[in-house]
C-alpha cells in the first residue's frame, strides 16, 4: 500500500470482537514509523474504521491515527450523556434541570456556546419546556 501514491490510508477490517491488546497491536503496526517499523506514511492521513469506545480513541491517537468513524459519541449522546474535557456529563440527572451553565465553559464549539445543561437535560428527558 505504501508504494502507491494515495491521499491517505484506512486501518480496518477488524471484526470488532478481538481483544483490545490485539486491536491496538494492529493499529501500532500500521502507524509504527520507527527505524524498525514499517507503518503507513505519517505525512498522510491515517483513518481507523469502526472504533467504538473512548479508550480506543485515546490509544489510537497516541499511536498516530488521525481520523475515525466512531459510534461512541453519538451512541453516548443518545442516552443523554455529553462528553466534556472533565469526563462525562449525564444530563438526564435531575441536578441539571436548572443548571444554566454551558456544557463546557472552556469549549467554544456551537453546542457548548449556544445550549445550556438545562436545555439539553430537557431534550434528553423529553420534559416539556
Amino acid at each position: 500500500m505504501k508504494k502507491r501514491t494515495l491521499p491517505g490510508y484506512a486501518i480496518g477490517g477488524l471484526s470488532g470482537g478481538e481483544d483490545k491488546n490485539q486491536f491496538w497491536r494492529v493499529v501500532e503496526q500500521c502507524t509504527d514509523n520507527s527505524e524498525e517499523g514499517d507503518g503507513l506514511p505519517p505525512n498522510k492521513p491515517r483513518y481507523c474504521m469502526g472504533v467504538g469506545y473512548a479508550m480506543d480513541l485515546v490509544v489510537c491517537v497516541a499511536l498516530g491515527v488521525d481520523m475515525f468513524d466512531c459510534v461512541y459519541p453519538s451512541r453516548t449522546a443518545r442516552f443523554g450523556t455529553a462528553l466534556v474535557r472533565g469526563g462525562l456529563l449525564q444530563l438526564k440527572k435531575a441536578k441539571f434541570k436548572d443548571d444554566f451553565r454551558p456544557i463546557d465553559a472552556d469549549c467554544d464549539c456551537s453546542t457548548c456556546r449556544d445550549y445550556t445543561r438545562a436545555y439539553l437535560h430537557t431534550v434528553a428527558t423529553r420534559e416539556a419546556l
